[in-house]
């Protein structure tokens, strides 16, 4: 299992973080966790194929965890997808996901199944497990959790306030990847939009007994010295690094888990 990470930023883009997307690669196949703008951009300098994104999980309808859907679904049928694509969504939000799939003159020579699911419930396609719980997010939202036959799990938050039923849905796994917007200092204002702070993401990394604890949805308020975020959460739960675009991380059956630097190519570099 091997994770990239699309897009670590939060709300909008900046220069050197994109909006929410999280590439989860299993043996044949890839779960992409939210699809922010630009997503498929981002793809072009991944170690990851679009083409072998066969699920997609959208954690709540903000537009940096879904708009770069449409054109993502789009350049699939381009590059000549017919294997079919299943699309997670939140309770109550079909109808609305398939207006965005559908947008513009669109049609697709693959079959797309969009499947809305709820706290507490489990999907398997093959050795492949979802299990989901409650985001506290102000709109309906979800975490995740992927299982794969090995034994080795990921749990992605999406944007969330501390919760307890998103630690219980953590409890054990391999590595947490969780919504870490702020550090301490606008910690209460964080939580009154949904949101949590480096140090409360390591306190239920910490609860939930994980392996791995990886920051991402990182305010652009924080450029320049976004080692407060990772020093708060390091305090709380030592084994904890920071999602910077085009990072990846090898999820090993048994920790350590290895982390990969980004491979984001700097402006005006060779």
């Amino acid at each position: 299992m091997r994770i990239v990470f699309l897009g670590t930023g939060a709300s909008r883009p900046s220069p050197r973080r994109n909006v929410s997307s999280v590439a989860v690669q299993l043996d044949s196949s890839i779960v992409l966790l939210d699809v922010g703008e630009a997503t498929q951009h981002r793809f072009m300098f991944a170690n990851a194929s679009p083409m072998k994104v066969d699920y997609i999980f959208i954690s709540h309808l903000h537009g940096d965890h879904f708009l770069g859907l449409p054109p993502l679904l789009q350049s699939l049928g381009f590059m000549g997808r017919r294997r079919p694509l299943r699309i997670l969504v939140p309770e109550g939000e079909l109808h609305e996901v398939w207006k965005a799939v559908n947008l513009g003159y669109s049609s697709f020579r693959y079959p797309i199944e969009i499947l809305e699911v709820s706290p507490g419930e489990e999907l398997q396609f093959g050795d492949v497990v979802f299990r989901f719980a409650r985001a506290l997010h102000g709109v309906p939202a979800l975490a995740v959790r992927i299982e794969e036959g090995r034994g080795r799990s990921v749990v992605y938050s999406g944007d969330t306030a501390p919760s307890p039923e998103v630690a219980e849905l953590a409890r054990g796994a391999s590595v947490l990847i969780h919504d870490a917007l702020c550090a301490s200092d606008r910690e209460r204002r964080a939580n009154l939009y949904g949101h949590s702070s480096s140090r409360q993401a390591a306190a239920v990394a910490r609860a939930a007994g994980v392996q791995l604890l990886i920051l991402t949805h990182v305010s652009q308020a924080y450029e320049g010295r976004e080692d407060v975020i990772l020093g708060e959460a390091r305090e709380v739960f030592p084994n904890t690094v920071l999602a910077e675009d085009l990072m990846e991380v090898v999820v090993r059956v048994r920790p350590p888990h290895r982390v990969l630097g980004s491979r984001f190519i700097e402006k005006g570099s060779s």
